[in-house]
């Protein structure tokens, strides 16, 4: 039964399983850290038999509920990885390192680009910034649905390394614990119309527990989830360009990043995009 549940596994549910394991042996250690961490634990089991019951059913014979289940539940489970990663931040560095990061910040960009930036916007071009940060959760989502039922190349390939990189990237927010400019946004932002209250709803939420900036997720994501969609849709093309770069634009204007977080999320997110890919077509 466990060789056929093995043999069965996709390369994204080994690297789904791979940090899973990895985040629970972490959770584990840092037990004494963590006042809800035999919960934690639990999720992280549900998540084990979860993908096992999902290996044991035939692809060809599966419901389409089922298949459907297949695709989205790596992409999914991001948005329960995502604000753990707040949960275990001073699980390894017990404080922000947002001290050591801004000094960087202004050796670079002197003039605080997250805070001249938006105070030089007016309330549209913040909205339409805010809508463009806001898109992010439904690029690296809709595409994908859309190429499955199109049945479009490379999506297990997209899976693999979309997924890879986030966890990646999960484990270096965790060891480079940082809030990035967020706080600051009470001081700078107006009240909005749209787009404005959804982020700060969703920021102001149980569910975002901070220290996860650098580097940027968004930006690491945005140019995977990007670069992909330019692939399986290329009449679609400058759609994609114009909206992950202001996607990157909407994480300092916006006052959620600082400028070197994103740069940093650029080019670890091209980093992955190619090291992975090359990794996923040697290996499988």
């Amino acid at each position: 039964m466990a060789l056929t549940v093995w043999k069965r596994l996709r390369p994204v549910d080994i690297a789904v399983l791979i940090y899973n394991f990895t985040i629970t042996l972490h959770i584990l250690i840092s037990a004494g850290k963590l006042p809800n961490w035999s919960s934690m634990l639990i999720i992280h089991g549900a998540i084990f038999g979860g993908i096992a019951w999902l290996a044991t059913t035939d692809d060809n014979n599966s419901s389409p509920l089922v298949q459907w289940i297949k695709i989205v539940y790596p992409v999914t489970l991001l948005v329960w990885f995502y604000p753990e990663v707040g949960l275990l931040h001073h699980t390894v560095i017990p404080e922000n390192l947002d001290s050591m990061l801004m000094s960087w910040e202004l050796s670079i960009f002197p003039n605080e680009l997250y805070v001249s930036i938006p105070k030089s916007l007016n309330l549209l071009s913040l909205e339409i910034l805010h809508a463009a940060y806001f898109s992010y959760y439904f690029l690296g989502f809709v595409p994908l649905i859309i190429a499955w039922k199109l049945k479009r190349e490379r999506i297990g390939e997209y899976l693999f390394v979309g997924c890879s990189s986030m966890f990646i990237h999960y484990w270096i927010c965790i060891l480079i614990p940082a809030d990035g400019p967020v706080h600051m946004r009470d001081g700078i932002m107006p009240s909005g119309i749209l787009f404005i209250p959804i982020m700060e709803f969703i920021y102001s939420s149980a569910a975002n527990q901070g220290g996860a900036a650098f580097p940027s997720t968004h930006a690491a994501a945005a140019v995977i989830a990007g670069w992909y969609s330019v692939y399986w849709f290329p009449k679609l093309k400058w759609f994609f360009i114009t909206l992950v770069i202001l996607i990157l634009i909407s994480t300092v204007a916006c006052t959620f990043h600082y400028t070197i977080d994103t740069i940093a999320g650029t080019f670890t997110g091209f980093a992955a995009l190619f090291g992975l890919k090359k990794l996923y077509r040697e290996l499988f």
